[in-house]
């Protein structure tokens, strides 16, 4: 315990601070019940796996993100828009079965992100760990095809389609102007952050997304969805 109302685990980097910490978690339980309640009578059992999972999610992500932001504002903000964003509301449009291991994933990915960086050997064990979010994700999917299961159908993903309907406003809207909406707010952001990420090196994190991008735009593999 490093004061009245922080944990810190100087081994792994963790500085967890208490109050804000319960204050976060406050307001993600807050939002859902304020978004959801009014939807709450239509909810069947499935339905109702989802306000657990995105506040799980936002949660998960507020933790993570302390990895490698000072500020807890920044991880707050990171899990708001992790939980209840149009990712995971987007996710809710085929099966809500499959918000769970959206909301797992940030959990899975801790060991990674926080174990001590010191030798050769333990940047190895980051690597592997880093794998295994991705390999529970995939087993997710296979064992649900197992069982004709399908949250999300196997013949979804990325195309050239869908990156033109994100960024065509912004070039042709066939109006006087662009048309710009809240989500096309978050390119100049995405754009400086990865900038950020190849400044300051941080390989195993732009090989991740681009792994992800390459997966998804893939046929499907092993009957798993892109």
């Amino acid at each position: 315990m490093a004061g009245k109302f922080e944990i810190a685990i100087p081994g792994i980097g963790l500085r967890l601070n208490l109050t804000a910490f319960i204050v976060s978690v406050a307001v993600y339980v807050s939002l859902s019940i304020y978004l959801y309640q009014p939807y709450l009578d239509g909810f069947d059992q499935w339905r109702g796996i989802f306000i657990p999972a995105t506040n799980m999610a936002a949660v998960g992500i507020y933790v993570l993100s302390l990895r490698w932001m000072a500020s807890w504002a920044g991880a707050f903000l990171a899990g708001l828009l992790y939980g209840f964003g149009p990712f995971m509301l987007g996710l809710g449009l085929f099966h809500p079965a499959v918000v769970v291991p959206a909301a797992v994933l940030p959990w899975l990915f801790m060991p990674a992100a926080y174990w001590p960086k010191r030798t050769k050997l333990s940047i190895i064990v980051r690597a592997i760990l880093a794998i295994v979010p991705m390999a529970v994700l995939g087993l997710f999917f296979m064992v649900a095809a197992k069982h004709s299961f399908y949250p999300v159908p196997i013949d979804q993903r990325l195309n050239v389609a869908g990156w033109q309907n994100w960024v065509s406003p912004l070039l042709v809207s066939g109006e006087q102007f662009p048309v710009l909406n809240f989500y096309h707010a978050v390119i100049g952001p995405m754009i400086f952050g990865l900038l950020i990420f190849f400044r300051i090196h941080r390989w195993g994190t732009i090989i991740l997304l681009a792994a992800g991008i390459l997966l998804g735009i893939l046929p499907t593999i092993g009957m798993i969805s892109p």
